[in-house]
C-alpha cells in the first residue's frame, strides 16, 4: 500500500464508494420529498371529496324530506293520509326510521311502535320549530331504539305560516360510516367525520362514535390533532402530522358546507413512504458490499504483498554474499509457495557450489607445484564462474525487482472489481426501465387527462340540458296553480247557482242540476289539477338531484383534471432524477473497469517472475558445470607449483566473502500456513 499506484486505487475506491453513497442518499431524499407532497395533495384531495360526498349526502337527506313537508297530505297532519308515503321514503332513501312529530312533542312512526315517545326536548325539535327551516341534529341516542343517530328534521307548514309538525329521519352513525368508508386512503387508511361540536359522528371504530371529541386530547387524540381539529371546525382546511401511539401519521381535513361539520381522512406515514425505505436498504446494501470489497482488496494484497517483501529482502541479503540464510515466505497462494521453493533450492545449490569451491581452493594450496598453464585454465574457469554467480545475482535482483511491481500491482487487484461493474450495469438496466416505464405512465396520465377534457365538456351540456327540464317542470308547475284556482272558482260559482236555484224554487230546479254537475266537474279538475302538481314535483325533484349530481360530477372532472396535471409534473420530475442516477452508475462502472485492467497487470507481472525464476534455474546450471570444469582443472594441477599455490590462496580469499551453509538439514524452504 506505500506505492503511489496502490494509495490512488485505494482512494479511487473510497471517492466511487462515497459518491454511490452520496447519490443514492440525495436521490432517496427527493424521492421522499417528491412522495410525500404527493401523497399531501392526494390526501387533501380525499378529504375535499369526502366533504363534498358527506354535504351531498345531507342536502339528498334534507329535501327528501322537504319535498313532502311541502304537500296537503303532510300539511293536513291526518296520519292516515301520511302513513302510507312514509314507509317507501325510509326504504328508498336509507332512514332508520321516519316519523311525524306534532307541536307537543308526540311522535308517529310507519316503522315501528313509538308509543308514549316525546321528542320535544330535542335540540334539533325546538330548532326546527323556532327556525322554520330543515335541522340537521348533532349524534344523539335514538329514543326508539338505542343507537346513536343524527336527526334530519323538516317543518311542515304553509307559506307564511308557523310549522304545524315536522317530518323526520333518522340515520344512525353506522350508515353515515358506511358512507364514509368508501373514501380511504392508501391501504390502511380512513375517513372520519366530526359534526360542529367535535364529536365523531363517522369511524371505523364504532366504540369512537358518538362519544370521542376530537377537539380535546387525551389518550386517544394527539395535541397536534386536536388543535387541527378545532382550526378546521372554523371554517378552514388544513392538514397536520404527528406523532401518535407509536406510528407517524398524517391527517387531511375539510369543513362540510351546508352544516358547519368537519371530514377528515388519515393513514400512516410509513405505509407511504414503504418505496423508499426499500430503496434505502438497497443502497445500504450496495454501500456495505463496495466496502466489504474494499476490506477484502485490502487484506489479499498484504497477503500477496508479505511473501514478495520477505523474498525482496533474501535477495538483497544474496547480493551481499549472504548463502547461509533460509527463506522463510509464508503464504496461501500456490503460486508463491512455489516461487518460493524454487528460490531455496537455488541458494542450497549456490551454497553447495561456493562449498565445493572452498575445498577445490583448499586441495590447490596443499598441491601448489601444478603447472602454471593448467593454473590459468583454472582460475580462467573460476573467472567464468564467478561471472555465473554474478548473472544469477542479477537475475536474482530482477526477480527482486518484480516482486516490487508485483506488491505494488497486487494493491490494484479488487476481486470484486468484475461485480462492481456488473452491479453497475443491472443498476443502469433497472434505472432504464424505470425510466420507460415512467415515460409509459406519463403517456397514460395524458391520455387521461385528453379523455377527462372530453368528458367535462360533455357533462356540461348534459348540466344545461338538465337546468332547462327544471325550468319547464316549473312551469307546468305554475299552469297547474293556474288550474287549480280556475277549478276553485268554478266550484264557488257552481256552489252560488246552487243558492240562487234553491232561492228560485221549482223554476230553478233543472238549473240546480246543471249547477251540480258543473261542480264536480269543478271537483275532478282540481283533483286532476293536484295530480298533475305531484307529479311535477317528484319530476322537479328528480330533475333537481339530477342536476345537483350533474354539478358533482362537473366539478369532480375538474378537479381529477387538476390533480392528473400534477401528477404529469411530478412524473416528469422523477424521470429527471432517474437520468441522473443513470449518469451516476456509468461513472461508478468505468471505475470498476479500470480496476479489471489493473487486475491483467499483475496477472502479466506474476508470470514474468516466473519466467525469471526459470532462468535463474538455468543459470545455477551453468554454475554447477563451470564448477565441475574447476574440479577437474584442480586434479589436473594436483602436481602445481608455486603459482598455483598463490591463485589459490586468492580463491580462498575470494570464497570466504560469502557466508555458507554449515549443513543443509533442518532447513525449511517454504512454511505453508
Amino acid at each position: 500500500m506505500n506505492s503511489l499506484r496502490g494509495r490512488l486505487i485505494v482512494t479511487f475506491l473510497a471517492v466511487a464508494l462515497s459518491a454511490i453513497t452520496l447519490v443514492g442518499f440525495v436521490a432517496l431524499n427527493r424521492s421522499q420529498k417528491a412522495l410525500l407532497d404527493l401523497a399531501w395533495k392526494e390526501g387533501d384531495a380525499l378529504a375535499v371529496a369526502l366533504a363534498q360526498e358527506v354535504d351531498a349526502y345531507l342536502r339528498e337527506s334534507a329535501m327528501v324530506l322537504e319535498i313532502p313537508a311541502e304537500t296537503e297530505i303532510f300539511r293536513s297532519m291526518n296520519w292516515a293520509d301520511q302513513k302510507p308515503l312514509l314507509a317507501p321514503i325510509r326504504t328508498r332513501f336509507g332512514f332508520n326510521d321516519v316519523f311525524i312529530a306534532k307541536p307537543d312533542g308526540s311522535v308517529y312512526s310507519a316503522v315501528r311502535d313509538v308509543g308514549g315517545v316525546n321528542i320535544k326536548d330535542r335540540e334539533y325539535f325546538i330548532e326546527a320549530f323556532k327556525r322554520n327551516e330543515t335541522v340537521v341534529s348533532h349524534p344523539v341516542a335514538d329514543r326508539t331504539t338505542g343507537e346513536m343517530s343524527i336527526f334530519v328534521a323538516s317543518p311542515i307548514a304553509r307559506p307564511g305560516e308557523n310549522p304545524v309538525g315536522l317530518v323526520v329521519g333518522a340515520l344512525t352513525l353506522k350508515a353515515v360510516t358506511e358512507e364514509v368508508a368508501s373514501v380511504t386512503w392508501g391501504q390502511k387508511g380512513y375517513g372520519y367525520l366530526l359534526d360542529s361540536r367535535g364529536v365523531v359522528t363517522a369511524h371505523p371504530n364504532g366504540d369512537l362514535l358518538g362519544r370521542l371529541n376530537a377537539t380535546e386530547e387525551g389518550e386517544k387524540v394527539a395535541p397536534e390533532l386536536a388543535r387541527a381539529m378545532r382550526e378546521g371546525l372554523s371554517g378552514k382546511p388544513g392538514r397536520v402530522g404527528y406523532f401518535f401511539l407509536g406510528e407517524d401519521r398524517m391527517t387531511t381535513y375539510a369543513p362540510v358546507p351546508s352544516t358547519g361539520w368537519l371530514a377528515a381522512v388519515t393513514t400512516p406515514e410509513a405505509e407511504l413512504l414503504a418505496p423508499v425505505r426499500a430503496l434505502r436498504t438497497l443502497i445500504l446494501v450496495v454501500s456495505a458490499l463496495l466496502a466489504l470489497v474494499v476490506v477484502v482488496s485490502f487484506f489479499f494484497a498484504n497477503a500477496v504483498a508479505g511473501p514478495v517483501t520477505a523474498i525482496e529482502r533474501r535477495m538483497e541479503a544474496l547480493a551481499e554474499g549472504d548463502l547461509a540464510s533460509p527463506l522463510e515466505a509464508r503464504s496461501s497462494i500456490a503460486e508463491i509457495r512455489n516461487l518460493s521453493s524454487a528460490m531455496e533450492k537455488t541458494l542450497a545449490s549456490l551454497s553447495d557450489s561456493f562449498s565445493a569451491v572452498a575445498d577445490v581452493a583448499h586441495e590447490l594450496g596443499s598441491e601448489a607445484e601444478t603447472f602454471a598453464a593448467v593454473a590459468q585454465e583454472t582460475n580462467a574457469s573460476a573467472e567464468e564462474a564467478r561471472s555465473g554467480v554474478e548473472t544469477v545475482g542479477g537475475a536474482m535482483e530482477a526477480l527482486a525487482a518484480i516482486g516490487q511491481e508485483l506488491n505494488a500491482s497486487v494493491e490494484e487487484v479488487a476481486s470484486g472489481a468484475a461485480t462492481a461493474a456488473t452491479r453497475s450495469g443491472e443498476t443502469s438496466e433497472e434505472v432504464e426501465k424505470a425510466r420507460r416505464a415512467g415515460e409509459r405512465g406519463l403517456e397514460a396520465v395524458k391520455g387521461t387527462v385528453t379523455n377527462i377534457n372530453g368528458v367535462t365538456v360533455e357533462i356540461e351540456g348534459s348540466a344545461r340540458a338538465v337546468a332547462e327540464l327544471a325550468d319547464k317542470a316549473a312551469q307546468i308547475g305554475k299552469i297547474v296553480a293556474v288550474i287549480s284556482g280556475i277549478a276553485d272558482q268554478t266550484n264557488l260559482l257552481a256552489l252560488n247557482a246552487a243558492i240562487e236555484a234553491a232561492r228560485a224554487g221549482e223554476h230553478g230546479r233543472g238549473f240546480a242540476v246543471v249547477a251540480e254537475e258543473v261542480r264536480k266537474l269543478a271537483e275532478e279538475s282540481n283533483g286532476a289539477a293536484r295530480n298533475i302538481a305531484d307529479l311535477a314535483g317528484s319530476i322537479a325533484s328528480d330533475l333537481f338531484s339530477v342536476k345537483e349530481g350533474a354539478g358533482r360530477n362537473q366539478e369532480g372532472a375538474r378537479q381529477v383534471l387538476d390533480q392528473s396535471r400534477d401528477v404529469v409534473e411530478k412524473i416528469e420530475l422523477i424521470l429527471e432524477t432517474l437520468d441522473r442516477i443513470a449518469a451516476s452508475t456509468q461513472d461508478v462502472a468505468t471505475v470498476s473497469q479500470g480496476q479489471a485492467s489493473s487486475s491483467e497487470e499483475i496477472a502479466s507481472a506474476i508470470q514474468d517472475m516466473a519466467n525469471k525464476v526459470n532462468d535463474s534455474n538455468a543459470m545455477a546450471g551453468n554454475v554447477r558445470d563451470q564448477m565441475a570444469e574447476v574440479v577437474q582443472a584442480a586434479e589436473r594441477v594436483a602436481l602445481g607449483g608455486e603459482g598455483l599455490a598463490r591463485i589459490s590462496g586468492e580463491l580462498r580469499r575470494r570464497v570466504s566473502a560469502f557466508r555458507l551453509r554449515e549443513s543443509q538439514a533442518g532447513l525449511v524452504a517454504v512454511r505453508k500456513r
